[in-house]
């Protein structure tokens, strides 16, 4: 019936995670359950068997409480890490969740009004999975859902997250769809291709990594009759498809086309003058190139 405690300390803004593992205990069978507080006894965390994740810790010394809910002896490891932080670079991360079902946890840097790319590609689990691999969710810098999460039923996923509304560190979680399963996969976060475009200049889009988006702008002097061809599209791998929106500076939609053969066509009957915004999205391309022109 023993308790123990442990202690840290945190400089502000932290993000860690913490988990119990290699649990033995006499009786077997049994649980032990670790509770996280702050100096002032709130209680920042429960952690049992998976792992815990402790966010936007508060400059302060927290203790970890592991108490017994029946008598019985007890040997674990207790970890405590920061959450690492992946690059925005579109270089893959390989990622593998430690135990079956558990999560895992990673961090990006981003500021307001940048916009990003978020992909998974080269799903598997174990056991095999034929549909539903995983997930993936993307957490404000406060906490709250920048996106509520994507559910992989092929073997690579995407989202994008167009103009983040904050600045900091975003949190990515990664889990597999079902409590037995181990997720194998490779992660890849992307800043979108910006570029600025000219009436009557083609501009040569390159998108260089995994499900990277773009955002161009123009701005448009006179109303009238409008178009914008993006033409030839050359992904890799072929078929991929890909979609685009023409945003005014009220951030509303006024077109949208969708990938057919090798070119997507943008139009509008009278668009007025004013700045505009063009953001294109692909299903999950590797790379693929295309000229955009109006």
């Amino acid at each position: 019936g023993r308790p123990a405690q442990f202690t840290f300390t945190a400089s502000g803004g932290e993000h860690y995670l913490i988990d119990i593992d290699q649990l033995i205990t006499a009786p077997a069978g049994n649980a032990v359950s670790a509770t996280v507080y702050d100096s002032s006894g709130n209680t920042k965390g429960i952690v049992t068997r998976t792992t815990t994740e402790l966010a936007n810790l508060a400059p302060d010394t927290y203790f970890v409480w592991i108490s017994q809910p029946t008598p019985l002896t007890a040997s674990m490891r207790l970890t405590l890490q920061t959450i690492p932080q992946v690059a925005t670079n579109g270089v893959g991360v390989p990622v593998q969740n430690p135990t079956p079902g558990q999560a895992s946890y990673f961090t990006f840097n981003a500021q307001a009004g940048e916009s990003f790319g978020v992909a998974m590609t080269d799903i598997s689990t174990n056991p095999p999975s034929e549909t539903n691999f995983g997930s993936m969710s993307v957490l404000e810098p406060d906490g709250t859902y920048a996106s509520y999460g994507t559910l992989c039923q092929q073997t690579h996923c995407w989202m994008t997250l167009r103009n983040v509304a904050k600045s900091g560190a975003y949190r990515l979680r990664v889990e597999p769809y079902l409590p037995t399963s181990i997720l194998s996969t490779t992660l890849v976060v992307s800043k979108a291709a910006t570029g600025v475009l000219t009436a009557g200049q083609p501009f040569t889009l390159n998108l260089s990594s995994y499900g990277q988006p773009a955002s161009l702008s123009f701005t448009r002097g006179t109303a009238g009759a409008f178009t914008m061809n993006l033409t030839p599209i050359s992904p890799t791998p072929a078929g991929t498809s890909f979609r685009a929106y023409l945003y005014n500076s009220a951030n509303e939609l006024v077109a949208s086309a969708w990938w057919s053969a090798s070119s997507m066509v943008l139009t509008s009957s009278n668009l007025p003058a004013g700045a505009y915004t063009v953001w294109i999205e692909c299903s999950g391309a590797t790379a693929a190139s295309m000229t955009v022109s109006y």
